[in-house]
């Protein structure tokens, strides 16, 4: 078809005017493409040739749905009067209508339908006969014109202009069809790949090959990433394009405010919504702040979430001021507010819609929120002005609204870019039209998938079902007939659903074997992908470097030998850096690839010239390599999203500290006047809490509460003395004023004595009348330190240390120093450090040994037994960090660790 439309061409003059009508324009220039400068031709689509010959535009389908749905207002059905009014039936209306129209069918609804409806007004009109008589010639290339307007116009064309040529679609041939399946879609388009880089070597260009679907939107993404693989130049026609994520970022939103302000809604509206470079944490701040509703609670809960994130910062930096989740609550912080200045306004324009409006109301509306969250708003704004003709009807709302544009937002495309020479087309069955390949490839030939089953117009009935299969049958047999050579190929698991699939009856009968079942097995002879290896076995025919090191992979696993797989370390650095870190893992020596080794710590670091926390100072006793990532790096693990069942830990934390330090503060007090004071302040600090934090579920927060006084009063009745009298709470060394601190506080670390200093916040000391001093450290978790101890395995450091800096700064004697846990998880057990003296100098020793560790520079992942079941690193060093150390010799830095750990 293509060369004798290509001779008809040839013979025509350059200067005469020619008329060219096909498909698309597209292919009208592939016709033109050889040719010199050409004067007067006119490269036409059907519809264009239409326009320009009336010199009218008709309505498009959506303005047809429009004036459909306006026609059905005012002039309801009396068959379908109840069903009229949903905009379902003025959708399937549009459809069967415009097919009724064009074939002159009778249609069961009659309306009075406006001047320039569709295609048939315009071809009952007058036509520019006048032009048609100027042309030269007249070409028509691949169209169907089955219906009687067509024809009718197409008849005229040809007494208007004798010298024509009309080329109508069909199969030129029916060549030989190779047939090959694969696991799964994925694996299926790389195999489309491998057989486009085979035709390659054979000498067939690129732009001699095309890759015809039948479902654009199933293999789209599979497609783009197999032939960005491969690197293969690919033409996406604009059937097989993306969709616009312009105009499903604005349905997003729309259905955002038909679900009352969904925050899943307006997350996935950020997700989609690239052009604006949203931040990606946007989307997760939405999650953890549980916004729901009204614009009010949006803003309550994202300014609670604020306030929740500042508490957190604070007892953090009380309990642990070198926590890396410090530095990521406060970039969290700036993120909410640049949240809350973009959000909320949109928010409080959505509000108001739940109320039925005009059409012409509703438009203005979208249109305003396009312009205010969209960078590319003119595409929403063409798609708009079709719905002009539904601006004077009343009372829709807005689920009515976000039917009609569902179909329309969801589906605008972006615009392919660059033109198609020299590279691979992939579009749909219609691309075939008119056009010539020297390979042709069908994916997708599963059963009920291609060709998909067919289903009778609800309005027309099966008047139109032949017609239809008769379409559907012409399109595949002009995809095969457009090509040389022709790959059939089908996927045999849909891994969307879960189930196996089968060939379709097509794909069977193009296969040409004598059986089902021989049919099957050559299909999967010729493909050589399998789930478990995804890789042929000949690395010759691998479509790029990963598959090319899994071919090799499975030839080593038949005959190793030296240097054979050298090649990895060339794939990509980061495999070989990978690879020589384990090489390194598997040395009986300790390297660098086991943590931080022979390489010297920063003296700024050494704990003789900075202070640390005691919990930082605990994790050495884990594992050094986790006390240098914590403490140094500050490294930690992302927040996952909690559960609505119970306070978060640092808020509850941080609630019984602020009620436990307001309580001392009041003073001293027999035990009934504690209780009472004690309550008072609970409801107060409960108080301010709801209004900072405006917790999701109140009802879930006030029970948190009420347990929690209820298991401080316990507390407090257990550990009551007579003889002692709490004199400080919250007593800070080196740390922020962002939480009520004891006003006898120093901005100066605390002196631990040779050399050592400590920063922290000592929660109680108590005081009796011979000036004797007890430091208790409260614990709201559970308890797995024994009742009695002096340094615990190194695990519990803050009675030593809170004892050794209260006596520095206070000058007077420390007689006891405990945890309490003062909760029902902690059973409100007691756990007591026994004989300051001997724990002091296990201390110092323990400091010793992190000292002469840190100026080595050796802090190996060396973890306590089961340390790295829990531990918030072991993506760093793997999960058989603990069974690598034991095959590691002993060092001097790993025997003073193994001593530190059997400290009693």
């Amino acid at each position: 078809m293509m060369q004798r439309a290509r001779d008809f061409l040839n013979r025509q003059a350059a200067h005469r005017p020619l008329l060219i009508v096909s498909p698309s324009r597209a292919i009208s220039e592939e016709l033109t493409r050889p040719r010199e400068a050409t004067f007067g031709w006119y490269r036409l689509s059907w519809q264009q040739l239409v326009e320009r010959l009336t010199r009218k535009r008709p309505l498009s389908r959506l303005a047809r749905w429009a004036t459909l749905q306006k026609l059905l207002r005012l002039q309801p059905p009396d068959r379908f009067a109840e069903v009229s009014r949903y905009p379902g039936f003025s959708l399937c209306l549009e459809r069967s209508l415009h097919q009724a129209r064009l074939y002159e069918l009778e249609h069961p609804v009659g309306l009075e339908l406006p001047p320039d409806y569709d295609e048939v007004d315009l071809l009952q009109a007058e036509w520019d006969e006048e032009w048609l008589r100027g042309m030269g010639a007249l070409l028509v290339v691949g169209l169907s014109l089955d219906s009687p307007h067509q024809q009718r116009l197409l008849n005229r064309l040809r007494e208007l202009i004798p010298n024509h040529l009309v080329l109508q679609p069909e199969p030129l041939h029916r060549p030989k069809v190779e047939t090959l399946s694969a696991p799964d879609e994925a694996l299926e388009c790389q195999e489309i790949a491998r057989q486009l880089l085979r035709a390659a070597e054979r000498g067939t260009r690129w732009e001699e090959m095309a890759v015809l679907l039948r479902q654009p939107e199933v293999y789209r993404a599979s497609l783009q990433s197999a032939m960005r693989r491969a690197r293969i130049p690919a033409f996406f026609a604009e059937s097989a394009q993306s969709p616009n994520p312009q105009g499903r970022a604005l349905l997003s939103l729309l259905e955002c405010a038909r679900e009352n302000l969904s925050a899943l809604r307006f997350a996935e509206y950020l997700s989609l919504a690239r052009q604006l470079k949203t931040p990606y944490r946007w989307e997760e701040l939405l999650g953890a702040a549980w916004v729901i509703r009204t614009p009010e609670r949006w803003r309550q809960r994202l300014q609670g979430l604020g306030q929740e994130r500042r508490q957190q910062i604070a007892q953090l930096q009380r309990d642990e001021p070198e926590s890396p989740k410090i530095l990521y609550y406060q970039d969290e912080l700036e993120q909410l507010r640049q949240l809350e200045g973009f959000a909320l306004p949109l928010i409080e324009r959505m509000a108001g819609w739940q109320r039925s409006r005009s059409w012409g109301e509703w438009l203005s509306e979208i249109l305003a929120l396009a312009h205010q969250c969209l960078v590319d708003p003119e595409v929403i704004e063409e798609k708009l002005e079709e719905l002009q003709p539904l601006r004077d009807i009343p009372d829709v709302p807005l689920s009515e609204v976000v039917t009609v544009l569902a179909p329309e937002l969801s589906q605008l495309t972006v615009p392919p870019k660059g033109h198609r020479y020299g590279k691979v087309l992939i579009g749909s069955l219609q691309e075939a039209r008119g056009r010539e390949f020297e390979l042709v490839i069908l994916p997708g030939m599963a059963e009920r998938r291609f060709p998909p089953p067919i289903q009778p117009d609800p309005l027309l009935g099966d008047v139109l079902l032949q017609r239809q299969l008769a379409e559907e049958r012409l399109a595949i047999d002009l995809a095969l007939g457009c090509g040389r050579r022709v790959c059939a190929s089908y996927p045999r698991q849909d891994q969307q659903n879960g189930r196996p699939l089968l060939p379709s009856a097509t794909f069977l009968e193009l296969s040409g074997a004598p059986t089902y079942q021989q049919s099957i097995q050559a299909a999967a002879a010729n493909g050589c992908l399998t789930p478990a290896w995804p890789a042929p076995p000949d690395p010759a025919q691998a479509v790029d470097r990963e598959e090319h090191a899994l071919s090799w992979f499975l030839r080593l696993r038949a005959e190793a030998r030296a240097g054979s797989a050298h090649f990895l370390l060339r794939l990509s650095p980061f495999l070989a850096q990978a690879m020589r870190s384990r090489m390194r893992m598997e040395r009986t020596g300790w390297t660098r690839a086991d943590g931080r080794v022979s390489q010297p710590c920063p003296e700024s670091s050494w704990p003789n010239r900075r202070p640390f926390s005691p919990s930082t100072l605990q994790k050495f006793a884990v594992c050094p390599y986790q006390f240098w990532l914590y403490s140094a790096y500050r490294l930690g693990p992302r927040d996952r999203p909690r559960e609505l069942e119970e306070m978060d830990p640092l808020t509850r934390g941080n609630f019984v500290h602020a009620v436990h330090a307001r309580l001392v503060w009041r003073g001293p007090a027999d035990l009934d006047t504690q209780l009472s004071s004690l309550r008072e302040e609970s409801a107060q600090v409960a108080r301010e809490y709801a209004e900072l934090l405006c917790p999701l579920v109140p009802r879930i927060f006030q029970d948190e509460v009420n347990q929690l006084t209820h298991e401080m009063e316990q507390w407090l009745r257990a550990t009551y003395e007579p003889g002692w009298q709490a004199r400080y709470a919250e007593l800070a060394f080196q740390l922020s004023d962002d939480l009520e601190r004891d006003p006898a506080s120093r901005p100066q670390p605390a002196d631990l004595g040779h050399g050592y200093r400590m920063r922290g916040s000592i929660d109680r000391i108590e005081i009796n009348g011979q000036g004797q001093l007890k430091v208790v450290d409260l614990k709201t978790g559970r308890n797995k330190i024994p009742q009695v101890y002096r340094l615990a395995r190194g695990e519990a450091l803050q009675p030593v240390l809170y004892a050794l800096a209260v006596e520095q700064a206070l000058d007077a004697p420390v007689v006891e120093s405990r945890l309490d846990f003062m909760t029902l998880r902690g059973n409100f057990s007691q756990s007591r450090l026994s004989e300051i003296g001997e724990a002091r100098a296990l201390l110092y020793e323990a400091l010793g040994a992190l000292q002469q560790s840190m100026q080595a520079g050796h802090l190996p992942a060396y973890p306590k037994v089961d340390g790295c079941r829990y531990c918030d690193y072991r993506g760093v060093c793997g999960p058989e960090a603990q069974s690598r150390a034991r095959r590691k010799p002993p060092s001097t830095v790993t025997q003073a660790v193994d001593r530190w750990r059997e400290m009693p």
